[in-house]
């Protein structure tokens, strides 16, 4: 299936005019997320949102985590208040300045990624 058009936006950030919401997945098949500048996917990238933590597997479906540091500074907060992602309560220390913070994706998040990957 050849996907045209992307369908979830997000709201600006610090270094982001904010875009558009791309799903991909990471080797051991969890979510990422890649906020691109134009509703066309493979537009170029304004960033990714989400980070892979081998030593912090996901134990949810559905469930992301969120890197919340320099570049990414207010990208949680914009997908948050876009609706794509519910706030966990839970954090990760990947090193003493950059902290990821797990979240999930919301029922709409969920549709469009199944629709993304070719579900329906």
């Amino acid at each position: 299936m050849q996907l045209d058009d992307l369908r979830l936006a997000v709201g600006h950030t610090k270094y982001s005019a904010g875009g558009w919401v791309e799903f991909a997945r990471y080797a051991d098949r969890s979510v990422a997320i890649v906020i691109r500048e134009h509703a066309t996917p493979h537009s170029e990238a304004q960033c990714k949102a989400t980070v892979f933590i081998e030593a912090q597997p996901l134990r949810q479906h559905g469930q992301v985590w969120i890197k919340t540091w320099s570049e990414n500074e207010g990208v949680f907060e914009a997908l948050v208040q876009s609706s794509v992602i519910e706030p966990l309560d839970r954090c990760y220390a990947c090193s003493p300045h950059a902290i990821a913070r797990l979240a999930k994706l919301t029922p709409a998040a969920m549709i469009e990624l199944q629709r993304q990957e070719g579900g329906s």
